[in-house]
């Protein structure tokens, strides 16, 4: 989770990934902007363009409040 802040505050888009569980095939984790004035829509897309870079299959997706990040458990050895 902290490595994906990381990159995330590398690319400009600061966020905090705070709770997260693990599932029988998929980790997910739930996080939030740090801050307002972002586009929200565009800046979901950057983090799932530089997970995947960095990590392989890894998914970003919408929540009305913050957002949800899908990782394979097998990405999480």
């Amino acid at each position: 989770m902290r490595g994906m802040e990381k990159l995330a505050d590398e690319a400009g888009i600061p966020v905090y990934i705070n709770d997260g569980h693990g599932g029988r095939d998929l980790s997910v984790f739930y996080g939030k902007f740090e801050r307002g004035g972002l586009k929200k829509k565009e800046c979901l897309e950057k983090l799932q363009e530089i997970f995947q870079e960095k990590y392989g299959t890894v998914y970003v997706q919408d929540k009305d409040v913050g957002f949800r990040v899908l990782v394979a458990n097998e990405l999480m050895d």
